[in-house]
């Protein structure tokens, strides 16, 4: 299968990713982007073995049009960089990201509420529970530590500034998906990229099953407001 386009979903943790990635998957025509990038969770990544795996992203990313996606987030876009540059032999980074991923259009997702992300992110690093089918830890008892979500909320801020700076270094106007307005938005998000990233859109095209639901609960609320008083006995 030969590979005609490749795009980028860039993000930061818990800013709606995963499902974007899944909607872009139901379309059957965008690719199968998913997180390839990270090692954690396998306690023998070798970089032999890590580097047979990374091959095999290509055939695993794309569908049968062509189209490649994968979700990367700044923290291993180094990485990604580094390991293209591995495969194609030598060369600078940008040529062999345009060796593997030809035609490449980023698209960057985002919240709009920067509190409400670091509280997921904090759940989830405490539970590893990244979504609402991996129940193995997620009934654990938590604990609300103001201090621990505001450094999750500054590095979250952080990571978007560098990502911010690498578009403005390249020149790129990536396509901007904010997660408060692509949840009541979810087929017409995905079909917006289609038309982004020159797809034709099949006529009788039918989204498969959406899968992942919002993890917000009664205790993401109850923090939300903890947090905000807390913020302002620090004014």
């Amino acid at each position: 299968m030969v590979l005609a386009r490749g795009y980028l979903i860039c993000a930061t943790p818990r800013s709606g990713s995963f499902l974007l990635c899944e909607a872009l998957k139901n379309t059957g025509v965008a690719g199968r982007p998913a997180e390839f990038m990270r090692r954690t969770g396998v306690p023998d990544w070798s970089d032999e073995r890590y580097q047979r795996y990374f091959k095999s992203l290509f055939t695993q990313g794309i569908t049968e049009n062509g189209i490649f996606g994968m979700k990367v987030m700044w923290m291993h876009f180094e990485d990604l960089l580094s390991e293209l540059q591995l495969l194609a032999g030598g060369g600078t980074w940008q040529e062999a990201l345009e060796r593997f991923l030809p035609d490449l259009r980023y698209i960057v997702i985002s919240r709009r509420d920067k509190v409400l992300q670091a509280i997921s992110l904090y759940k989830a690093l405490h539970t590893q529970c990244w979504d609402i089918t991996d129940r193995s830890t997620a009934d654990q008892p938590l604990h609300f530590n103001f201090g621990e979500i505001e450094a999750l909320r500054q590095e979250i801020e952080l990571e978007e500034r560098c990502w911010q700076h690498y578009f403005a270094l390249r020149n790129v106007q990536p396509f901007t998906v904010v997660y408060e307005e692509f949840v009541p938005a979810y087929e017409q998000t995905a079909l917006r990229i289609l038309e982004y990233l020159n797809v034709p859109i099949p006529a009788n095209l039918t989204f498969s099953e959406r899968r992942l639901q919002k993890q917000a609960d009664g205790v993401t609320t109850e923090w939300y407001e903890l947090y905000h008083r807390a913020k302002q006995q620090q004014v």
